[in-house]
């Protein structure tokens, strides 16, 4: 199990100003994460050092005369490891870059439907919502409520509530957890799998990429106990709040993706075979990325799926390429607004240099805002990113991104 601890009142939804410890019930097995945690110890940190290289991406080297042994026996030579730089990252991010200005530039030549899209509606997605209850009683649920709200709070009542919002409409789409979550308002099962079939069907979301450190990969059968309950919040005092579990959305996903592609494929339009992916960072709730490589080992990851280059085949863009696939990333963390609003500030700006570190604030709060109901939430959760160190962080990000242009 990992300990986390976190401010209950901005953990999610926002519950009181207590803070607990939470102990959550799984154990990782063969960890991706791209991120240094934090440990209590040295040999601990060495640990996650050693896991964090691993999963740096390598370049493969082809056997040549000189790999032959004394024996001549051709022997495996170990690749090195290549240096990621934010200078590596803007060379790889200008094809994306030309492909995003094209599609925006078609759609419409007013300058507000240009990143970084000072028109919202750009970035709405209302496709996608469930109903939030609101219980009148129980003071977690007022908390959810800004005090000026209109809404009344004398009885029961129901706020629609969206999922998730565009960063780069067709691009990059910023979320909460697909899945069911802890809060006692949150989605049902059935407003989750209309949510996930939304993503994968009509958003076309072929990366989902996961910043939370509440839950495993979803790639993670054992951490998800072979898809029993779900992962719940521990200790129990959490869990009187918190009472319901995080279920697993990865299975459903698949699922709902291999019926499209199947039938895509029957329809024998020659369209190329797409796969869907799952990466898991993850990052401690309220906080930030506590190594930069591994950063910008993510940022790497993410933009390696959108240049296509996790196929075989050459995904380069062509204007008169009709068989394109564009690729689609969902980020989500917990609510879809700090971890998650974080790290798509980083990857908009390598996408976008120019853009000034305040703007990309804008840019990503003007999406957030445009989920239904976002104006009904309390003050500590109608931030994007949430925290100040989150958008300090940004800012640093962005200056160090200007540097090297």
């Amino acid at each position: 199990s990992i300990g986390i601890s976190a401010n209950a009142s901005k953990i999610g939804i926002g519950l009181s100003k207590h803070h607990y410890y939470l102990n959550l019930s799984y154990r990782r097995r063969n960890p991706i994460s791209a991120f240094c945690q934090p440990s209590s110890s040295m040999k601990q940190m060495n640990m996650y050092n050693d896991r964090m290289t691993s999963n740096l991406p390598t370049e493969i080297h082809s056997m040549t005369s000189s790999d032959d042994d004394d024996n001549g026996q051709i022997t495996p030579t170990t690749p090195p490891i290549p240096t990621i730089t934010i200078r590596t990252l803007l060379q790889r991010a200008k094809q994306i870059r030309r492909k995003i200005m094209h599609d925006s530039n078609n759609d419409n030549n007013n300058s507000n439907s240009l990143p970084p899209y000072k028109d919202s509606s750009h970035l709405s997605y209302p496709q996608s919502t469930y109903n939030m209850k609101i219980l009148p009683k129980n003071n977690y649920a007022k908390s959810l409520f800004n005090k000026s709200s209109k809404t009344k709070t004398t009885t029961t009542a129901t706020v629609q509530r969206g999922y998730c919002n565009w960063l780069l409409p067709q691009t990059i789409m910023i979320g909460q957890y697909p899945g069911m979550t802890p809060e006692l308002n949150g989605p049902s099962s059935k407003e989750c799998r209309n949510h996930i079939e939304k993503m994968v069907c009509d958003a076309n979301i072929s990366l989902f990429c996961c910043l939370q450190s509440e839950v495993p990969s979803q790639e993670d059968d054992v951490g998800w106990n072979n898809g029993d309950d779900g992962i719940y919040l521990e200790p129990e005092y959490v869990r009187r709040e918190f009472p319901r579990p995080f279920t697993r959305y990865g299975p459903v996903a698949q699922s709902l993706f291999a019926t499209l592609d199947s039938r895509s494929s029957s329809r024998g339009s020659g369209s190329r075979r797409r796969l869907l992916e799952f990466v898991h960072n993850p990052i401690e709730d309220l906080s930030v990325p506590t190594c930069n490589d591994g950063l910008l080992s993510l940022l790497s990851r993410l933009l390696d799926h959108l240049e296509g280059s996790d196929d075989d085949t050459d995904h380069n863009y062509d204007d008169n390429d009709d068989n394109y696939h564009q690729k689609t990333i969902y980020l989500h963390c917990w609510g879809g607004r700090g971890r998650a609003g974080l790290v798509g500030s980083c990857l908009v700006s390598l996408l976008l240099p120019e853009v000034s570190s305040q703007e990309i604030l804008d840019w990503v709060q003007r999406g957030y805002d445009t989920r239904l109901g976002a104006e009904s939430m309390s003050e500590g959760l109608r931030r994007s990113p949430q925290t100040k160190e989150q958008r300090l962080f940004v800012r640093e990000f962005v200056d160090s991104v200007h540097a090297e242009i």
